[in-house]
């Protein structure tokens, strides 16, 4: 090699230092959320880029940062900006074959999302599935990603009837892949369901869940709090359709699964204990109904108690009356008759006797009095 290429060489080296160590600065106060930072440093070194010969690769990926940097804080309309001078810049400077395409329409789809502009999103990312359409491996998980990217930008549009459908393509292309029982398919099956849910297709939710569930069970076992939401929407998918049979065991298992997992005093707890009272109200069972409510009221009031028991604890011994208020209130929201508030009941009567002020005791003045015919004084006070 001669003394000319090699020094050709160190001259590229040089400036690529230049030209990376910004990008590396900008990138550690990103990763701190330093985004003012980032911003600086970055448009600083995007100033040699604007003249016309700059030819650096490092330009481009000084864009495509700038262009993250716009989207996070806010600024979606720059960030799509910035975007464009990126692609035109790659454009006019081709290099090896990469996927850089397919990044750069992603990012201008969730652009246009974040400026509320879902139909040309949604042109975007068929533009994206045209050209994931032209990669060897098909259909790939790129490709059901970005179908379901379509979905989401239809519900973000109001229109779930029409996402429905993206997410069941999604969902198809992802089960040639991994099969029909893989728990890869588990987010396209949630997305599916909640939204046949939204458009009250209850049959079609019904299957869907009961799908999601299987292979949940079979992953996390039958206990895994994983479950919670699949049984909350297959029991209300069965109350969509009146099935009240069929919905009753998984409301009484969602209920002793949340029972489980948080004790009982979790305010999921009381949503839960809500959804079984309107269940059994609806079937005009007011007793059993009547009674869910009940222990729902209960359970929020266990939950305001803690809250208040906490807020003393706190203020125990900085500021007493504030701690002995605090406490005062969390045993008026108990309810004596309630057994699940016993508990704190107790605690709280403790620390209220703590930090109450003793009572003067009565002091009984002694005069001097008589005695009676039995010999008892008289005359005390």
């Amino acid at each position: 090699m001669g003394k000319a290429t090699l020094g050709l060489c160190a001259l590229a080296a040089t400036l690529f230092a230049q030209e990376v160590a910004p990008i590396d600065a900008a990138r550690a106060a990103y990763s701190k959320a330093d985004y003012g930072g980032a911003l600086t440093i970055l448009q600083k070194a995007w100033e040699p880029c604007t003249a016309p010969e700059a030819s650096d690769p490092a330009c481009y990926h000084i864009a495509r940062f700038l262009s993250r940097v716009m989207a996070v804080t806010g600024r979606p309309s720059d960030g799509e900006r910035y975007l464009q001078m990126a692609i035109l810049f790659r454009q006019a400077h081709p290099g090896p074959a990469d996927n850089r395409e397919a990044e750069e329409l992603l990012e201008l789809a969730n652009l246009c999302r974040a400026q509320e502009q879902y139909d040309r999103a949604v042109d975007v990312l068929q533009r994206l599935i045209a050209v994931y359409s032209r990669w060897p491996k098909y259909p790939g998980h790129e490709m059901a990603d970005a179908f379901g990217r379509v979905g989401l930008l239809y519900l973000e549009a109001k229109k779930p009837a029409v996402a429905v459908g993206s997410f069941s393509t999604a969902l198809s292309m992802r089960e040639m892949m991994l099969g029909t029982d893989h728990p890869g398919l588990l987010p396209d099956l949630d997305r599916l369901s909640s939204t046949q849910i939204t458009l009250r297709d209850y049959p079609a939710a019904e299957l869907t869940f009961r799908r999601a569930l299987v292979i949940r069970e079979r992953w996390v076992g039958l206990k895994s709090p994983d479950l919670l939401p699949t049984l909350d929407g297959l029991a209300y998918s069965l109350f969509g359709q009146q099935n009240y049979n069929a919905a009753e065991p998984y409301y009484l298992r969602l209920l002793d699964l949340w029972l489980t997992s948080t004790g009982g005093d979790h305010p999921m707890m009381a949503l839960t204990l809500d959804k079984l009272a309107l269940f059994y109200r609806d079937q005009k069972k007011a007793e059993a109904g009547d009674g869910y409510a009940a222990r729902s009221l209960a359970v929020r009031k266990l939950f305001a108690a803690a809250g208040y028991a906490q807020e003393g604890t706190h203020q125990a011994g900085v500021n007493n009356e504030a701690a002995l208020r605090a406490f005062r209130l969390g045993l008026a929201e108990l309810d004596p008759s309630r057994p699940e508030h016993t508990e704190l009941r107790g605690k709280l009567e403790k620390a209220i006797a703590s930090l109450e002020p003793e009572k003067p005791q009565p002091t009984i003045s002694r005069k001097k009095g008589t005695t009676d015919k039995k010999g008892f004084r008289k005359g005390f006070k």
